[in-house]
């Protein structure tokens, strides 16, 4: 695919209109493979073909970008698909965002529920059969926290931010341990390409850390410190005592 890709983005935009057609082709057997629930092997195929198609210069995705994303997160977000094939489609997600920003963040809507499924997806347990010894094997919360972090680097963090910190909120009440962490570390990733909206809401950012802090579980406690760890760079000279009752809360 990515020699015919070459070729094509050499031509005129006519030849880039008939590979349109092909990528509807390529969408249309993943889908298949995907309803089949038995094709494992084809589905990954399908998606690292679009992984290829993601990195042309030429618009060769065109009209299916949002199509292409839609099976990215509907694969990868679903609990019942095989870990390897949820990992293909974020990967493809991935690419669609640092090789089509422009086009991708267009789309503020298919961005905002992008970010609300990878949020969620973040607050998911491991799964019962997976080796925590497999450093190749990566869990369903690691997967779309390194997505949702390649997506708040690569768009722009007007529209991940919100969702992102509505998410936190709301999931630093739950009972359930994975959504407070999920809270936690889905802001702690989006520090880098997020730096400037947590720097102007850090007063609402402060009382989650410290929250996660105080949380009666480790885990919790550990992605706490982790976001503190990765926003250090937001605090101003002006914030030093809630510099302070951050490390006390550290080394209480």
């Amino acid at each position: 695919m990515e020699p015919l890709a070459a070729l094509v983005a050499d031509r005129g935009s006519a030849e880039v209109e008939a590979f349109h057609g092909l990528v509807a082709a390529l969408l249309e057997v993943a889908s298949s493979a995907y309803s089949s629930r038995s094709d494992d092997e084809t589905l990954v195929q399908c998606l690292q073909l679009l992984v290829e198609l993601c990195e042309s210069s030429a618009p060769l995705l065109g009209k299916h970008l949002p199509a292409v994303v839609g099976l990215a997160m509907t694969v990868g977000t679903d609990t019942q698909a095989e870990l390897s094939s949820r990992e293909a489609a974020l990967e493809v997600l991935h690419w669609v965002a640092r090789f089509k920003p422009k086009q991708f963040g267009r789309n503020k809507d298919l961005v905002r529920r992008v970010v609300s499924a990878l949020c969620t997806m973040a607050g998911e347990p491991a799964p019962p059969d997976l080796d925590p010894d497999d450093d190749g094997t990566l869990p369903p919360a690691k997967l779309a926290t390194q997505a949702l972090d390649a997506v708040a680097l690569y768009l722009p963090s007007q529209t991940i931010f919100p969702g992102v910190l509505s998410f936190a909120k709301e999931a630093m009440s739950s009972q359930q341990v994975p959504h407070r962490e999920a809270a936690l570390t889905s802001l702690a990733v989006i520090c880098e390409g997020c730096a400037e909206p947590l720097r102007k809401r850090l007063k609402e950012l402060i009382p989650l850390l410290l929250t996660g802090l105080r949380d009666a579980d480790a885990k919790v406690r550990g992605a706490a410190a982790f976001a503190l760890g990765w926003r250090r760079s937001s605090f101003s000279p002006t914030s030093w005592s809630t510099t302070r009752r951050c490390c006390r809360c550290c080394f209480r």
